[in-house]
């Protein structure tokens, strides 16, 4: 609902609103990542995460301002930052922890972004210019796990198994 708090579902068989979701701002853009949706809060400084099966808000991003423009790459998201003077970064959600991970260096206001060959471009709107984002150095900007040790009896692991690493 623009220029509210809530977001509309709509019955796609019936063209109709089924429920209505609250959420923490101005809604905008949006992108999918499995069964979740994670929704750019404009009227505030976060995106909220929606579980598209039970349309409930199961968390919350923070570390934005005026987000703007998600784009999808891997199980990462891109953010830019709508009409904000002074904002020339963009920021990286990492959808398996749902934490803000990254804020990369761009000119000023990176609004419209668009991911092409490993590359996302960034439209930065005062100024007139277009930063070019190379996604496989991001994983230059995160901590490096060089080692770990653990007490199991077993060094393999399933898909889907935890472990509990601690960082010293």
């Amino acid at each position: 609902s623009g220029g509210s708090s809530t977001l509309d579902v709509i019955d796609t068989t019936t063209d109709t609103v089924s429920s209505r979701i609250a959420i923490g701002g101005d809604p905008g853009q949006a992108v999918i990542v499995g069964s979740r949706l994670y929704l750019a809060n404009n009227g505030s400084t976060n995106f909220s995460i929606i579980n598209t099966t039970t349309d409930t808000v199961i968390g919350t991003v923070s570390g934005f301002t005026a987000p703007f423009s998600p784009t999808v790459v891997g199980h990462h998201i891109y953010v830019g930052a709508v009409n904000a003077f002074n904002i020339s970064t963009v920021s990286v959600i990492d959808t398996n922890t749902n934490i803000n991970v990254a804020s990369i260096t761009t000119g000023d206001s990176p609004q419209y972004l668009s991911f092409v060959n490993n590359n996302i471009y960034a439209a930065n709107v005062r100024g007139a210019t277009v930063s070019i984002i190379d996604t496989t150095s991001l994983y230059s900007l995160l901590p490096n796990l060089t080692s770990f040790s653990t007490s199991a009896s077993s060094g393999t692991y399933d898909t889907g198994d935890s472990l509990t690493i601690t960082a010293h």
